[in-house]
């Protein structure tokens, strides 16, 4: 029987602390990363929804729904990229999207009825 038969602590020299602050300096990255493309994309939908709102008071002309379209399609090219780099799921892209078109639908039929 061996000394260490009973009561034997093995010790362990911990290992990958530098991982674990890599780690952590990475997600730290990632985060501001899509903290920014998430403040681009509510950024782009507000002036989608201003824009909406001040044409919704004036007179609806042809440049008022161009600027709009315009304003429309840079905001689904900011989803689009977020999602591509993992900053949004596809189906909140989809939603905002969604949201964005409704929006666009519901002031281009209040030009076509006025």
């Amino acid at each position: 029987m061996s000394t260490c038969a009973r009561r034997c602590a093995v010790i362990v020299e911990a290992t990958g602390k530098a991982s674990v602050e890599k780690t952590y300096r990475v997600s730290l990255r990632n985060r501001a990363r899509n903290k920014a493309r998430k403040s681009a994309i509510a950024t782009r939908m507000k002036k989608v929804f201003t824009a909406l709102e001040s044409s919704k008071e004036s007179a609806k002309t042809e440049a008022d729904i161009k600027d709009v379209e315009v304003l429309i399609s840079e905001a689904f090219s900011e989803i689009d990229k977020a999602v591509v780099k993992g900053a949004l799921h596809k189906s909140t892209a989809a939603r905002r999207k969604a949201r964005l078109s409704a929006a666009k639908n519901k002031f281009l039929a209040a030009a076509g009825a006025a």
